[in-house]
């Protein structure tokens, strides 16, 4: 079993909002096979733009989008396993 030690956000600019949204904390873990991440996020809803980079080397990993609600998120991107520490660089749309 593969333990992950560092997770790493860069946010980038949202778009415009009074109170910008972003993500306050993120996990990534393999729910069987299949790679996911949670997270909890500032607002109540919107639209999740990502960009996942292996932190250790800048790899481009994979991009991707996720609507959510609840002050929370659930993604599965698209990848085959996480690497050891991972970069996720992104925008929410309110």
């Amino acid at each position: 079993m593969k333990i992950f030690a560092i997770l790493t956000l860069v946010g980038l600019p949202t778009i415009a909002s009074a109170d910008p949204c972003a993500i306050e904390a993120w996990k990534q873990q393999m729910r069987g096979t299949v790679p996911m991440m949670t997270g909890a996020t500032t607002c109540e809803s919107g639209e999740l733009i990502y960009r996942l980079y292996d932190a250790e080397t800048d790899e481009f990993l994979t991009s991707g989008f996720h609507y959510f609600s609840g002050f929370a998120f659930q993604a599965y991107p698209e990848i085959a396993e996480w690497p050891n520490v991972v970069d996720i660089r992104y925008v929410i749309k309110e």
